[in-house]
């Protein structure tokens, strides 16, 4: 599978790259901010997008993934943010 992976912070983001292409997916990214991920998607054409709800721009992630949708790739949305900080 196909996973375009939208994180800013560079150790998360090459760490998920990481785990995923051990488990056999192919991927796209980093990328770092919504634009970056639109650029990586139309390019690319993923089948799922990982995308941190919190990129550069406070709320980019949920952005990002109303516009994926609108491609038709379905986003999951990850974040190490915990509980606690929100």
């Amino acid at each position: 599978m196909l996973i375009l992976v939208v994180e800013d912070e560079p150790i998360c983001a090459l760490s998920t790259i990481a785990e995923l292409e051990h488990a056999g997916h192919q991927t796209l990214g980093p990328a770092r901010t919504l634009e970056e991920g639109l650029d990586l998607a139309r390019a690319g054409h993923p089948t799922l997008a990982l995308v941190d709800i919190d990129l550069a721009h406070k709320g980019d992630g949920l952005g990002l993934a109303r516009q994926l949708r609108e491609m038709h790739i379905a986003s999951l949305f990850v974040s190490a943010q915990s509980r606690d900080a929100l």
